[in-house]
């Protein structure tokens, strides 16, 4: 999701290749733009530093862009590597792939399972890929490929947000944790999840998806696996986690 400053919410509608956009505090929707010619499965939406939308879709390996106001469709930002496939869905849908074949003619540069992206403070553009179990850094100007990093230390990178202090924060699903790297793609430790943070045995977070940082530092972490929601902060006192439970009926 994304919000502008006039309290648009922007919401990716996964299974219809839409965008909403709601108002935040009314929830009203407001209209709807997209289609399954620009998207396929859509994820991760961030407004940019131009003032556009940038999309990324699970089954498509580059990132597009709308005029948020208008729905006005702009075309592709990060284009594919060359010789990199354009998957689409067929008639039918039965839910995202398990798994993307990685044949020896495939770049390792190809974006597979893109999931989420955010811009760092230089402007440049990170993208999540689970399947790739990496992060791909384009230039926020030009949209070429700078690098990709996380390889071998992320597995199945998911969330993504650039935190207060610059470094961007990295949900790794598989390992339970939220991982945190330099602009640059330094690893530089783990942010949320470390083994020192469990309670009773427990892991503080379970399948971690969605992250955000609040205005005065507070982390939040979205497990899927656990259907939680958990607390941080920069201080000792331990995380706070609030279950998410049936409402019956």
């Amino acid at each position: 999701m994304a919000i502008d400053e006039e309290r648009h919410l922007y919401v990716a509608s996964f299974t219809n290749d839409h965008i909403l956009r709601v108002h935040a505090d009314t929830g009203e929707l407001l209209g709807t733009f997209g289609n399954d010619e620009e998207m396929d499965c859509p994820e991760g939406i961030a407004l940019g530093p131009d003032g556009t939308l940038y999309v990324v879709s699970f089954l498509l390996p580059y990132v597009v862009r709308y005029q948020p106001k208008t729905g006005k469709f702009l075309g592709q930002f990060a284009p594919p590597v060359s010789g990199a496939a354009t998957p689409h869905r067929g008639p039918t849908w039965e839910g995202p792939p398990k798994a993307i074949p990685t044949g020896p003619t495939r770049s390792p540069n190809i974006m597979r399972g893109a999931e989420d992206l955010a811009f760092d403070w230089n402007g440049d553009l990170h993208v999540t890929a689970y399947h790739s179990s990496a992060v791909f850094k384009y230039n926020g100007s030009s949209g070429l490929l700078e690098s990709t990093y996380a390889k071998g230390v992320v597995r199945g990178p998911v969330g993504i947000t650039c935190g207060p202090d610059g470094d961007m924060y990295v949900a790794s699903y598989r390992d339970n944790q939220v991982l945190r790297f330099a602009p640059s793609g330094q690893f530089v430790g783990v942010a949320a999840g470390a083994t020192s943070q469990r309670k009773r045995g427990k892991l503080a977070i379970s399948g971690p998806a969605g992250i955000a940082f609040a205005d005065d530092g507070t982390f939040f972490v979205t497990s899927h696996v656990a259907g939680s929601l958990t607390r941080f902060n920069a201080t000792s006192v331990p995380a706070r986690t609030w279950r998410v439970t049936g409402t019956g009926g």
